[in-house]
């Protein structure tokens, strides 16, 4: 009798709670990203650090350039000082070879 109808309410209540349960896996697949706080906050962390790393990666190519630029002015220079013969050729430390 009266143990027979607990276990019943027993097992309807734990019906309900297994079907809870099934909805809040469905609606948590559902709300996904947005739903996650830490995966939320992660992002805009990432997302900051890339825009930073961005620009820092720009400001390196920038630097690259002008390194490039000034690179080929004094070569440019060296050549035409050893032309007039205002720069002396140096000899090459390993094989004692004259080079530019």
């Amino acid at each position: 009798g009266k143990v027979t109808l607990l276990i019943e309410k027993l097992m309807k209540k734990k019906k309900i709670r297994d079907a809870l349960r099934e909805e809040l896996v469905v609606l948590q697949t559902k709300a996904g990203f947005t739903g996650n706080d830490a995966l939320v906050s992660d992002f805009e962390k990432r997302k900051m650090t890339n825009v930073a790393l961005t620009k820092k990666l720009e400001d390196l190519k920038k630097k690259h350039g002008r390194l490039l630029a000034s690179a080929r002015r004094y070569k440019e220079e060296a050549a035409s000082l050893q032309a007039t013969g205002k720069l002396p050729r140096r000899r090459d430390a390993n094989s004692g070879d004259l080079k530019i």
